[in-house]
C-alpha cells in the first residue's frame, strides 16, 4: 500500500498541511456523506472541510436517502458511505448505489472489516474500503487516491486454497491451478491491477504477469474478466 510520506515523524498539523495541498481539488468539491450517524458524518465532514478549500456535501441517513439523491440527478465527485445502514440489505445497498453511479468514486466504512467480507465490498466494484478503526488521515488518503482514479483496499490475508481450483488430476474441470495462481485469481477478482497485485504478494510485476496469462488460459477465458466470471460462474469463487 502507498502511505503519506513522513506520517510517522512529522505532526498531525504538518500532515494536514501537506495533505491538503495534495486534496484541493482546482474546482469545487461535490461529496455526498451517507451514514446513519450524526457524529460519524460531521466527522468526515470536518476532515474534509481541512483540507479542501471549496467542499460541497450533500447528507444522507440511510440508503433510501442516498439512492433517492441519485434517483433525483445528483451529481458528485466522490461517495463517502456507511456499508451497514438502515434500508435494504447492505449488499444490496451498495450494488444499487454502484449501479446508480458506476463511474463514480465510491468509498466505503465500515466497522466490520472481515477479511471476507472486505473481498466481497471489493468485488462489488467499490474505489476503496476504510475500516471505521483506521485514522481520519487514512480516509483522506483513500479518498486522494479515489479522486486520482487509483483504488485503496486494505492489506488482506491469502485465501484459503479452494480444493475445486486445485483439482486432482481425475478431475474434470480442465483448468487446474496452483497454490500460486489461486492466489492471484483471488487478487484479480478484487480488480488489482497486476502492479498492485505484485506489491501484495511480493513478487516481480513480470512474475505476476505470467501467473495471469496461466489463469486466464486455464479457465478457458480471452482476458481478466472472463477470466473471473468463468470462475465466479462454476463456483470456484
Amino acid at each position: 500500500m502507498n502511505h503519506i510520506e513522513g506520517i510517522v515523524s512529522v505532526p498531525a498539523s504538518s500532515r494536514r498541511l501537506a495533505m491538503r495541498a495534495r486534496l484541493r481539488p482546482a474546482q469545487s468539491l461535490d461529496v455526498l456523506v451517507a451514514d446513519n450517524h450524526q457524529m460519524m458524518r460531521d466527522g468526515i465532514i470536518m476532515h474534509l472541510e481541512e483540507c479542501v478549500s471549496d467542499l460541497v456535501v450533500t447528507e444522507a441517513r440511510d440508503y433510501h436517502e442516498a439512492l433517492t439523491l441519485l434517483e433525483a440527478g445528483g451529481h458528485f465527485d466522490v461517495i463517502i458511505c456507511e456499508a451497514k445502514m438502515p434500508g435494504p440489505p447492505w449488499r444490496t445497498g451498495l450494488r444499487q448505489l454502484r449501479a446508480m453511479a458506476p463511474l463514480t468514486p465510491l468509498v466505503v466504512i465500515s466497522s466490520n472489516d472481515a477479511p471476507e467480507d472486505v473481498r466481497e465490498i471489493a468485488q462489488m466494484g467499490v474505489t476503496a474500503f476504510v475500516p471505521k478503526t483506521a485514522s481520519s488521515l487514512t480516509l483522506l488518503h483513500a479518498v486522494q487516491l479515489a479522486l486520482s482514479g487509483q483504488r485503496y483496499l486494505p492489506q488482506l490475508p491469502p485465501c484459503a486454497p479452494n480444493p475445486k481450483l486445485m483439482g486432482d488430476q481425475n478431475a474434470g474441470w480442465p483448468g487446474r491451478l496452483t497454490r500460486r495462481q489461486q492466489q492471484v485469481l483471488s487478487m484479480m477478482a478484487l480488480g488489482l491491477s497486476n502492479k498492485a497485485i505484485a506489491r501484495e504478494m511480493n513478487l516481480g510485476e513480470g512474475t505476476v504477469k505470467i501467473h495471469v496469462t496461466a489463469v486466464i488460459r486455464a479457465l478457458g477465458a480471452r482476458n481478466r474478466v472472463q477470466a473471473v466470471m468463468a470462475a465466479r460462474e462454476n463456483g470456484l469463487l
